[in-house]
């Protein structure tokens, strides 16, 4: 195993918005930080949230993105890791890959890249040109889903160049409340940014059933903003249902505080990585209801600590595993304890050092 105090690693990171592949970047970068692993970051973006919150860990920020020519910043990005001298220089995101790749190899300094999602998603929304050198000029590549590790192979990836990640959660912010009142009107959530592949219009679908259920008492909870916010609330407004029956609350800071509030947690994503909102869902001891898509099969299991919906089938399985979880409340406070219990053991930041060091020390010694 590598001395990780004698490590020195820079990460490229394309924005450090409010984002999971952010927050994940950030419980890395703590991890790091306490094994002694000296840590720069290059980003192309400034003054952003986690900025701050990651210069607070004494990791060092740089700014590479001042010019909109990639050439320039590609220039700025080997500049800086030649004054920086890392041992290896690592993506956050999949779209800087093609940057980490190319400063690898004027530099000499071993690069790797990311996926944070569906790979052949991600491939697909770069672009033909830019999504396939995304993927194959990275000589090593870090995915968070045991989904995209296999299409990478599939792809003709060397599997000894691949690595899994999965998102880590922090077990200390997201968790129970110790005395939690008992809802009459049961609480259904799902958060997300609002996006076509999100497929939030299959919620709004699935409240619109519930709220007609007469025997019943639920309410929907939509957290996030984007492109889709408007048709989203359109939508709802045409399905008859009141800001009573869904309540859109936009982006928060605090997504622990309406977690520990509600009762389910629904996904209904076409594509995804390893959510971090599931594993929040989860930590805060909510049952989880969710597509079967990237990393989620591998934890979710069904009538244990959630359930996964039949994409075939998905408006009538979707709406009879939130039903029969709505009426049981025994079953639904049993399975979100269990669900508590498997992101602690699967997903603690120990779990996350561990698989870093792993990770590290194979790239180190050239696989």
């Amino acid at each position: 195993m590598v001395n990780f105090s004698n490590m020195k690693i820079c990460f490229l990171a394309g924005t450090l918005g409010q984002g999971g592949a952010e927050r994940q970047l950030f419980y890395i970068l703590n991890s790091l930080k306490k094994e002694g692993v000296q840590l720069d970051l290059i980003c192309l973006t400034e003054g952003e949230v986690y900025e701050e919150k990651i210069k607070g860990l004494g990791v060092n920020v740089h700014y590479a993105g001042a010019s909109s020519s990639r050439f320039k910043r590609l220039f700025a990005i080997i500049a800086l890791l030649r004054k920086i001298k890392p041992d290896l220089v690592q993506s956050q995101h999949f779209y800087t890959n093609i940057y980490v790749a190319l400063a690898s190899k004027f530099t000499g300094i071993k690069g790797i890249g990311a996926s944070r999602n569906n790979l052949d998603w991600e491939i697909e929304l770069n672009g033909k040109v830019f999504g396939k050198l995304s993927f194959w000029l990275p000589e090593y590549l870090i995915a968070n889903s045991k989904e995209s590790i296999g299409i990478a192979i599939k792809l003709g990836k060397n599997p000894k160049k691949l690595f899994y990640l999965p998102n880590a959660v922090d077990a200390e912010r997201f968790k129970p409340l110790n005395q939690r009142d008992v809802n009459e009107v049961a609480q259904i959530v799902n958060v997300g940014r609002n996006v076509g592949f999100k497929r939030q219009w299959l919620f709004i679908n699935l409240m619109e059933i519930l709220i007609k259920n007469d025997k019943i008492k639920v309410q929907g909870h939509i957290y996030g903003d984007g492109p889709e916010n408007k048709k989203l609330k359109e939508l709802a407004f045409e399905k008859g249902l009141s800001s009573q029956d869904i309540v859109f609350h936009g982006d928060t800071n605090k997504p622990e505080v309406f977690l520990q509030k509600s009762d389910i947690f629904v996904l209904t994503s076409e594509y995804e990585g390893t959510p971090n909102v599931v594993l929040e869902a989860m930590a805060c001891g909510l049952p989880v209801i969710c597509t079967a898509v990237g990393n989620l099969p591998n934890f979710i299991k069904s009538d244990e600590n959630g359930f996964l919906i039949n994409e075939k089938n998905i408006e009538e399985d979707l709406y009879t595993k939130v039903l029969c979880l709505v009426e049981d409340k025994n079953k639904r406070e049993k399975m979100g304890n269990n669900a508590r219990e498997t992101a602690l053991r699967e997903f603690s930041f120990v779990v996350l050092g561990r698989q870093l060091k792993n990770i590290y020390s194979k790239i180190v010694v050239n696989v």
